[in-house]
């Protein structure tokens, strides 16, 4: 999903693109996504990463490993 979310931006934004368009995009639409709550808490909190630290340094398996267990166990 999360990939998914930053695959799509990228292709419809294309050269506009900014680490922090996803998020930003995110927290407008958010509340019409029908998920259970912790999995909105860990795409936002990946998303936010996402935006300060750019994809390549948070798309990890260990940060998303770290982070879904603090969100979702």
């Amino acid at each position: 999903m999360i990939c998914d979310q930053l695959a799509a931006g990228k292709v419809y934004q294309g050269k506009n693109w900014t680490k922090e368009y996803q998020l930003t995009y995110w927290e407008k639409h958010v509340d019409t996504f029908m998920l259970n709550p912790k999995l909105k808490q860990f795409v936002t909190e990946i998303l936010t990463k996402v935006s300060q630290d750019g994809i390549d340094k948070t798309i990890t398996k260990e940060n998303l490993r770290v982070c879904y267990d603090r969100c979702v166990k």
